[in-house]
């Protein structure tokens, strides 16, 4: 059996020791900061793109149902816009095409002011279909192109609307809340059965 006999210079020094975790956490520090700056960006990212779809999708859907408003192809008179403020609008339209008026065919989109989120109400129920909402704005134009409701009041002729520009924005953090993200969808929507523009 071989005996080795120790040295002086067998292991670590306390310097060797400190320097390698010195190293190893600068290391750490870097890996971790790169780290923290991607998923930052890709929360952003993911945020943004979210929320813009979001914003697209919901304004669509007003938007079909605003170019429906007031169907009534029997000329009932039963069918109208209900309701024109620069936050909100209610009207009924015969979507099932039957003459009669039916709890479902009813349509009002506001923002709820406790959750902050665009609602839509049919047959008297709410459901959200956006959170984070900043503004809902709804400006209604005659045949002529200009707004009937310049000063944020209720269009009290609203036989006289033609077309809605519908303006919404959002703002949503960023996941691990650091930051947020703002955005806007615009578009304008000619009510076919309301008349020519």
């Amino acid at each position: 059996m071989i005996i080795k006999k120790l040295t002086g210079h067998d292991g670590f020094t306390l310097i060797e020791v400190l320097v390698t975790l010195a190293i190893s956490g600068i290391i750490m520090v870097v890996v971790v900061t790169v780290f923290s700056s991607m998923s930052r960006s890709m929360s952003g990212e993911n945020v943004r793109v979210s929320l813009q779809q979001g914003l697209r999708s919901a304004v669509n859907v007003i938007a079909f149902d605003i170019r429906q408003a007031s169907l009534d192809p029997f000329k009932k008179g039963d069918f109208k816009i209900i309701k024109a403020k620069e936050d909100e609008i209610e009207f009924n339209s015969d979507i099932n095409v039957n003459g009669y008026f039916e709890a479902d065919e009813r349509f009002r989109y506001y923002v709820s002011s406790s959750t902050k989120s665009l609602q839509f109400q049919n047959n008297g129920v709410s459901q959200p279909m956006l959170s984070n909402i900043e503004t809902l704005r709804f400006t209604f134009l005659d045949k002529n192109g200009d707004s009937l409701n310049p000063d944020a009041e209720s269009v009290r002729n609203p036989e006289k609307i033609r077309a809605v520009d519908i303006y919404v924005s959002a703002n949503e953090k960023y996941w691990g809340g650091s930051g947020s993200e703002k955005r806007e969808y615009r578009t304008v929507v000619k009510c076919r059965n309301l008349g020519e523009i």
